[in-house]
């Protein structure tokens, strides 16, 4: 018997081992495959000039959005489900309830009827014991407070760089990407003093970590640093971090290359 024993459990050890290698190869394969999704968009920036590169990083932008925005979708599909179930277990808990007070109430007045009645357990007839479970209703979620969690309003941030509106939305007349391309073309054309690289590292790395506001307390934001971040306020705030990084990083040096040093006061 001790033999079998050991053999099952060495079995169950392997059976283990093997599903934790599998899952760590999987890790190891997903992983790969993200970071040369990132290396792809850094080198497709780094290549990339003028208004097809701003054309390319709208389309990028756009796409992004769309992913993100079905993924909300699918997430408001599971919480309705959630709230449907929830629904149904409420409209029959008041009946389980109900059956589970009676039965606390006969336990307690047959153990009173052998004894003096306790103050304190008389207080607690109507209460569940600590054996009985009553089943947890979900409370239902405000679908306007959802809404507003799931997407920061842009009104209140500033948008607004060299008179062009960095929300990402369709006017009557302009389109995004013009309005994107147009806002390139003026921090092009801006004389301002550019901040070090160490400082643009510090600052992009503050800005993800926790936030714009955090990052330009300490810095000082020259024209890039106002467009970018309006740019990300704007739209790419709803990506990972690890993609806006990439994505700002390889934009701000693009930019520092086309306008260096004729930029410079």
């Amino acid at each position: 018997m001790r033999r079998n024993s050991d053999a099952m459990s060495t079995c169950r050890i392997e059976r283990k081992r093997a599903h934790d290698r599998e899952a760590q190869r999987a890790s190891r394969a997903k992983t790969k495959a993200y970071i040369a999704h990132l290396e792809k968009t850094v080198a497709d920036l780094s290549e990339s000039s003028g208004d097809n590169r701003a054309n390319y990083l709208a389309q990028h932008a756009s796409q992004q959005a769309q992913e993100i925005d079905k993924l909300q979708g699918l997430v408001g599909k599971i919480r309705s489900l959630v709230q449907e179930t929830g629904k149904a277990e409420q409209n029959s808990s008041p009946e389980k309830t109900q059956a589970l007070k009676s039965e606390s109430a006969a336990d307690s007045t047959a153990e009173s009827s052998s004894s003096f009645p306790d103050p304190i357990s008389a207080t607690n007839w109507d209460s569940p014991s600590e054996d009985q479970w009553i089943p947890e209703i979900p409370k239902p979620v405000d679908s306007a407070a959802r809404k507003a969690r799931a997407k920061v309003a842009p009104a209140s941030r500033n948008l607004i760089v060299l008179g062009i509106s960095m929300l990402c939305e369709e006017t009557d007349d302009t389109s995004y990407f013009q309005r994107v391309n147009a806002a390139i073309s003026k921090v092009e054309q801006t004389p301002d003093n550019l901040s070090t690289i160490e400082e643009d590292m510090d600052i992009l790395s503050r800005a993800i970590v926790h936030g714009w506001d955090a990052a330009e307390r300490v810095h000082h934001f020259d024209i890039v640093w106002r467009f970018l971040r309006a740019f990300d306020e704007g739209l790419w705030y709803r990506a990972a971090p690890v993609e806006r990084f990439a994505h700002f990083w390889g934009m701000r040096c693009h930019l520092l290359y086309k306008i260096q040093p004729k930029n410079q006061e």
